[in-house]
């Protein structure tokens, strides 16, 4: 099932796709391949429309399984692992979109 790259939603009806250059991201010991095409949600690609990484961030956290019952280190470090996929994707966005 597609996903909205960003907050992880399954409403991609309307979705937007942003050209990426593809980059890897290590967490742990997991190597995540983040592709070309990344596709927003109607509500993600207005966030990022609008230059809201807050906004993006505060919809991916609460799609995470479980996101109010984390303990804080837990919060920290998949907010720290979301942030840093983010800024990956603002700093090798393909700026036709």
């Amino acid at each position: 099932m597609e996903r909205c790259d960003f907050c992880g939603c399954a409403e991609l009806k309307d979705a937007k796709t942003y050209a990426c250059e593809p980059f890897t991201q290590v967490i742990g010991d997991t190597e995540l391949q983040h592709v070309e095409g990344w596709d927003a949600c109607v509500d993600c690609a207005r966030l990022i429309d609008l230059n809201d990484w807050d906004g993006v961030l505060q919809r991916a956290q609460l799609r995470v399984p479980g996101w109010k019952f984390l303990p804080a280190g837990a919060k920290r470090a998949a907010s720290d692992a979301i942030r840093e996929a983010h800024g990956e994707f603002r700093s090798r966005r393909l700026k036709a979109n």
